[in-house]
């Protein structure tokens, strides 16, 4: 992922769902922290889209937005 930032230099990221959930993956919600703080490291805007597979298991929409709260440059 740095590789290809710093290669690109991206005027936009888009992480566009079905990357992170998934029927039993164990803390689901850490491992999409640790993928926004990522992006973090970078001052390039990201917009986000959530599939079906995000949801599924333990987590509403909703309370993915919540998790939104870690990106600092989320396009809104």
């Amino acid at each position: 992922m740095n590789d290809a930032f710093l290669k690109q230099n991206p005027d936009l990221s888009i992480i566009t769902g079905d990357l992170i959930w998934s029927d039993g993956v164990p803390q689901s919600d850490i491992i999409f922290k640790e993928l926004l703080e990522r992006f973090n490291k970078y001052v390039v805007p990201v917009a986000k889209t959530y599939e079906t597979h995000d949801s599924e298991d333990e987590f509403s929409r909703g309370a993915i937005r919540v998790l939104e709260k870690y990106l600092k440059s989320a396009v809104t």
